[in-house]
């Protein structure tokens, strides 16, 4: 005759191996999902790093391009930039309508000037180097674009503002200035020479990693070229 307590300990014993399956099981899963956790964490921090790198480095690129408009400003105020190949004295980078390119970034960055041998490359201490060899350190060149729609009559105050865009606080002074001298009910025409132009400055910056950044700024300068 068998015990009375065989058959109730051998389904105790199924019970108990079934519920330590069910618990691996759910161990695994948990597992599975904590190396699913932490993969994707040390992904994040690793595109989190080359983003925070990549934006240093552009950074660094926009630091690099001051020296195009250091150069550019003393250029403008001895008027050396007239004689320069990278100069233009009125609109060249505009649309259809003759009108500055201000929107068509795509444009200017495509543009055949930057690989032409009229506009110099230097690095970001102001000497000459080959933009066409890419050492791993920064290449910058600059064109200076006169904001005038044609050439205008340099000694002709009325000329200039009619063609180029002009500082509106010279052209207030200037017309001021021409109001005091007036002779009887005529006023003499504003001088040239005490207009204000602007000057847009183009800058293409080349650093590591292959980074090609464009910059702008807005000078204003004489309309003729000197003090």
């Amino acid at each position: 005759m068998e015990p009375m307590s065989e058959r109730p300990h051998s389904a105790c014993l199924r019970n108990g191996r079934a519920e330590a399956g069910v618990v691996l099981l759910v161990v695994l899963i948990v597992l599975v999902l904590m190396s699913l956790a932490a993969a994707s964490v040390i992904r994040s921090t690793d595109t989190g790093t080359l983003v925070a790198g990549n934006l240093a480095f552009r950074q660094a690129t926009m630091y690099a391009g001051d020296i195009a408009i250091n150069r550019a400003v003393e250029e403008l105020q001895s008027g050396a930039y007239t004689a320069r190949t990278y100069y233009r004295s009125v609109f060249y980078f505009k649309d259809a309508a003759g009108k500055p390119n201000f929107k068509d970034a795509g444009r200017i960055a495509s543009d055949a000037i930057w690989e032409s041998t009229a506009v110099p490359c230097i690095d970001e201490n102001g000497r000459a180097t080959n933009c066409a060899i890419d050492t791993g350190n920064y290449r910058i060149q600059y064109v200076i674009e006169r904001q005038c729609k044609s050439d205008p009559v340099l000694t002709d105050g009325e000329d200039i503002r009619s063609k180029c865009t002009v500082d509106p606080e010279t052209v207030a002074l200037a017309a001021a200035d021409a109001f005091a001298k007036k002779s009887g009910t005529t006023v003499p025409p504003i001088e040239a020479t005490k207009l204000d132009v602007y000057y847009r400055v183009i800058i293409r910056a080349r650093g590591p990693r292959g980074g090609v950044n464009f910059y702008e700024a807005m000078l204003a300068a004489k309309a003729q070229p000197g003090p």
